[in-house]
């Protein structure tokens, strides 16, 4: 996306290129990508719970046992926080940014 945004920026029209320039400003923020990694990780594991108890055959078991399993789910997305952030200030060799790790945390505690 950000070599077609590169080409789209260099085209001949002003809006095209500065509407390019503007996507690949966020494809390039850090914040932006820990939390599109974040909730790439969290999201199927919602639709997953949703399908299940939007299920004509729920019972409290099957309910029960849904949540169950998105709950342990989400605990290890939660134990794993510190690495999605860990890997992300190796590559740019910075100092480990905890706020977004403790806000992702929150995020699964919710």
């Amino acid at each position: 996306m950000i070599a077609c945004c590169n080409k789209l920026e260099a085209s001949n029209s002003k809006e095209t290129g500065s509407a390019a320039a503007g996507i690949k400003r966020m494809l390039t923020d850090s914040d932006f990508n820990f939390w599109l990694t974040f909730f790439s990780k969290v999201m199927p594991l919602v639709e997953i719970m949703f399908s299940q108890l939007q299920s004509r055959s729920v019972d409290a078991c099957k309910v029960k046992s849904a949540l169950k399993s998105f709950t342990s789910s989400i605990q290890e997305l939660r134990d794993q926080c510190d690495s999605l952030i860990s890997v992300e200030f190796e590559q740019k060799r910075r100092r480990i940014d905890t706020r977004k790790s403790d806000a992702a945390k929150e995020v699964c505690d919710y």
